[in-house]
């Protein structure tokens, strides 16, 4: 049994975006395709991740010097848990598809964000 990390990196549905309808269809597919398979739906626009920021960036300072985790602040704590959370989830996958739109010919900040993330 395989697992996959579907990222689905659109605010919009289905019936809403077109490039949502295609990642839902490939997922309807691969679902008859791989019964075995778990699939793991990460909706990056209603999942709370942190993007880097002082808190993160700082915390990595303190703890490269020697400070320990429990030293840090509670947001730096929160922040690179749940951090090294996203990288824990995208290393435990076989494998993984992106859904998202393009958005001025770039791809959305959310995704942004958590490709940083792993």
């Amino acid at each position: 049994m395989s697992t996959l990390l579907a990222v689905k990196a659109h605010p919009l549905t289905r019936e809403d975006s077109k490039s949502m309808k295609v990642f839902y269809t490939f997922l309807d597919s691969y679902k008859k395709s791989n019964p075995e398979d778990e699939i793991v739906v990460l909706d990056l626009f209603n999942e709370d991740f942190p993007e880097i920021d002082l808190d993160i960036l700082t915390g990595w300072n303190d703890l490269r010097l020697g400070k320990e985790f429990t030293a840090l602040t509670a947001s730096q704590q929160k922040k690179i848990a749940r951090f090294n959370e996203s990288t824990e989830q995208f290393l435990a996958a076989d494998k993984v598809v992106i859904g998202n739109g393009l958005w001025n010919l770039n791809i959305p900040t959310r995704l942004k964000a958590w490709i940083d993330t792993i």
